[in-house]
């Protein structure tokens, strides 16, 4: 994924991962992301699994934070 910058600073979003019918798609999040504990999730990867992503943008940072498998 690439992310645009938000407009303004304090904005959340949220992605939802779906895997396809296969599974076995992985996802290369941007760089800039601040995750808990330093490390990107390792997102389910069966078929038709869901993970939900969500994002804060605080005008120079963006702070992740994944459910996986939901």
């Amino acid at each position: 994924y690439t992310f645009e910058t938000p407009v303004a600073a304090g904005t959340w979003f949220t992605v939802e991962v779906i895997q396809d019918g296969t599974g076995g798609w992985l996802v290369t999040w941007p760089g800039t992301v601040c995750w808990d504990g330093g490390v990107a999730p390792t997102l389910s990867t069966a078929a038709s699994a869901h993970d939900v992503c969500s994002f804060y943008w605080n005008g120079t940072n963006y702070y992740g934070r994944c459910l996986i498998g939901t």
